[in-house]
């Protein structure tokens, strides 16, 4: 069994990382994707059973925080009165009356998962990523489905959840993951590093639009059968099946260099004397 930590990586793996962020450039908006993509691939290494990747991807925490969500969301379509409605919110400590309930909504789920996980498991990466993708998928289904967002009413709040069938939740979900994950690792390796933040939270942000959300793409491709289909997205992480096909992907995405690589300034020399007179005249 491999570690969840994905930042605890090696010299090698972390200048690799840095080279990836640092030939990263957000304002070359045609190549910065693909630079992102050989990001990326510098972050999560080689897919097997054993990476600290995929460890962390299929960890009891990230599968623990599925069924949290996939299980509210099934509260909120079975709760059409407002009384029921109301219990709800109070189940995850978020008060009734509050007109915009996202935030405390979503540390409400964040402080469930806690509630199921060992005091080992909170500290992990995995549960840190797994806690961030709970609030982020609510987010993005309430951006997607509301005019307000963030700032969307409870009943809106329901009714943008109600719309999203479980397996696109559940997918919606991985891809938060995924990037949360990679966003780790690129924290932890510029730590040291003094690479501008905005530039780091651009990175991200192609990460997941260019990388985590085609990565989701292959990880959904599973028969759709049985009740608990979204589930079996948690099953499948760890699978052959989805490891091979991961990789072949992968790899057509980096084939060569990421372009335009910026090549780090040739070291000074001298500049060459003009020929003429030496200093102190001819001898």
């Amino acid at each position: 069994m491999g570690s969840q930590q994905v930042t605890n990586f090696s010299d090698a793996k972390k200048r690799r990382i840095l080279s990836g962020l640092h030939d990263y450039d957000p304002t070359d908006r045609e190549v910065a994707q693909q630079q992102a993509i050989f990001a990326a691939r510098a972050t999560i290494g080689p897919l097997s059973k054993t990476s600290s990747f995929i460890q962390a991807l299929g960890s009891p925490s990230t599968e623990s925080a599925l069924h949290l969500l996939l299980a509210f969301a099934e509260e909120l379509k079975g709760a059409r009165r407002p009384e029921k409605l109301s219990e709800i919110l109070r189940k995850y400590d978020v008060d009734p009356s509050r007109p915009r309930p996202y935030g405390a909504l979503a540390a409400g789920l964040r402080t469930a998962l806690g509630a199921e996980l060992t005091a080992t498991q909170k500290e992990t990466e995995s549960a840190s990523a797994a806690r961030d993708a709970l609030g982020r998928t609510l987010l993005d289904v309430l951006t997607k489905h509301t005019p307000s967002g963030a700032n969307a009413p409870l009943e809106d709040l329901a009714q943008a959840v109600r719309r999203v069938p479980q397996r696109e939740l559940a997918t919606l979900f991985y891809e938060n993951a995924i990037s949360s994950l990679i966003s780790q690792s690129l924290a932890a390796a510029n730590r040291d590093r003094k690479e501008p933040p905005e530039k780091v939270e651009a990175l991200k942000e192609d990460v997941r639009n260019a990388f985590a959300r085609d990565l989701t793409k292959i990880l959904s491709r599973v028969p759709e059968t049985g009740k608990q289909q979204p589930l079996q997205l948690a099953e499948h992480v760890q699978s052959d099946d989805f490891l091979s096909a991961a990789e072949k992907e992968i790899e057509k995405w980096t084939v060569g260099p990421p372009i335009p690589l910026r090549q780090p300034p040739a070291p000074s020399r001298s500049a060459p004397r003009s020929p003429g007179k030496r200093k102190g005249g001819a001898r």
